[in-house]
């Protein structure tokens, strides 16, 4: 029994290659293929930049991760203002908008009662002159004024005799016998019993108490207060007088004044109580 052998030779029969090595080596082709294409890509976004500077609208996101990352944990700052006062805070355009309307309404009363002075004080308003220069010259005229009249005194029967027809008449000025809520003062009432004496010999006639006013109101609010006066003063000597009189209560306003009311001194005087025995 014999036992032939073929020779082996590698030089006439080789092997295929390992799969292995094929794999490894298209992967590092594909590494330097996209390492190539990434710097071609860089190359040219550098030079587009360059080209074509813009500035950036927002950060890159990166560099907002990274900023934070680095500032976790940190207190958070609030706005400068958020702590200031209501006065520390700069106005609103709301708020300058009011405040102008305000300083204007105040600014055309000012000039309107300016004006009304120096109507009433005789000087020509000059609107090319400044305001501190209206106020003096207001008040240079205020200082050459003479001083006021004296106020209306009472005027008794004696001193000034009974029309005809009437045996008693008694004037007295309202600023006297009233206070500033129109009810009789102190002073009023004293005033009124020192006619008492002159009116109690006058039983079984009629008493008249006509109330006259300035013209300061309307005409039919000075009718129903002069009203009210009168009959004011007619409940106070019916309370006192004793005897059988008849009385009438006249509230005559506005309409029928003793001199022009164009001045107080005047409005004073138109301001008066008259009481009268028919």
């Amino acid at each position: 029994m014999t036992e032939s052998f073929e020779p082996f030779d590698s030089d006439l029969d080789p092997s295929p290659e390992s799969p292995q090595g094929s794999g490894l080596m298209g992967f590092t082709v594909r590494v330097l293929f996209l390492l190539l294409a990434g710097g071609l890509a860089a190359i040219v976004g550098i030079i587009f930049a360059i080209a074509n500077p813009q500035p950036p609208t927002s950060k890159p996101v990166l560099l907002r991760w990274w900023e934070g990352v680095t500032r976790w944990g940190e207190p958070r700052r609030l706005p400068s203002d958020t702590f200031l006062e209501d006065s520390e805070r700069p106005p609103t355009p709301e708020q300058i908008q009011g405040e102008i309307m305000t300083l204007s309404q105040q600014w055309n009363r000012i000039r309107d009662r300016i004006i009304q002075l120096e109507t009433q004080l005789g000087i020509s308003p000059n609107l090319n002159q400044t305001l501190p220069e209206r106020l003096q010259a207001l008040q240079d005229k205020a200082q050459t004024l003479p001083p006021p009249a004296p106020v209306p005194t009472l005027i008794l029967p004696s001193n000034l005799p009974p029309l005809p027809g009437r045996k008693l008449k008694v004037t007295l000025p309202n600023d006297v016998l009233f206070n500033d809520n129109n009810q009789l003062s102190p002073e009023g009432s004293l005033l009124l019993d020192s006619i008492i004496n002159d009116l109690s010999p006058h039983s079984r006639s009629t008493i008249r108490i006509a109330a006259h006013t300035d013209s300061q109101t309307s005409l039919a609010d000075s009718r129903e207060l002069s009203f009210q006066l009168a009959n004011t003063v007619r409940q106070y000597l019916a309370s006192e007088l004793r005897g059988r009189y008849r009385w009438v209560a006249i509230g005559y306003g506005q309409t029928r004044p003793l001199v022009l009311g164009n001045t107080e001194v005047n409005r004073q005087r138109n301001r008066r109580i008259e009481i009268a025995v028919d």
